[in-house]
């Protein structure tokens, strides 16, 4: 059966575990998305009821970091769609770039100001 933790573990663990409202919310709209209902992702995962994935989707319990990675496969997520709004990393999340990639990637912006950003950001660097 999937763990959970309890609403008086949510506030003592807040930081630890990240956002359960955030995740609540995620979570309702990836299963509206994928016309899936409570029930739908309840039978697919097979150890929980209709009623657990209630409470996951108000906050009022957070799924165990395994079955949050399964939701996401199940819903069409990308790994850490949902898991990093608990604090959980998957193994296969893509990690976030550094500034200067994310500056480079960006191609909206003009040459001389992704030179003049990464020179700022560096400068700030140094003076840490």
């Amino acid at each position: 059966m999937a763990k959970t933790t309890r609403p008086r573990d949510i506030a003592s663990r807040q930081a630890q575990i990240g956002d359960p409202e955030r995740f609540g919310s995620a979570l309702r709209e990836g299963l509206s998305e994928a016309g899936w209902t409570q029930t739908d992702l309840a039978d697919e995962l097979g150890s929980v009821t209709q009623s657990i994935v209630s409470h996951w989707c108000n906050a009022k319990l957070v799924p165990d970091p395994a079955t949050v990675f399964l939701i996401e496969g199940m819903l069409g997520f990308d790994p850490g769609g949902l898991s990093r709004l608990l604090g959980y990393l998957p193994l296969d999340a893509a990690p976030t770039p550094d500034v200067p990639t994310a500056v480079r990637a960006d191609k909206t912006l003009r040459p001389a100001d992704r030179t003049a950003l990464i020179s700022v950001y560096r400068s700030m660097q140094r003076q840490r």
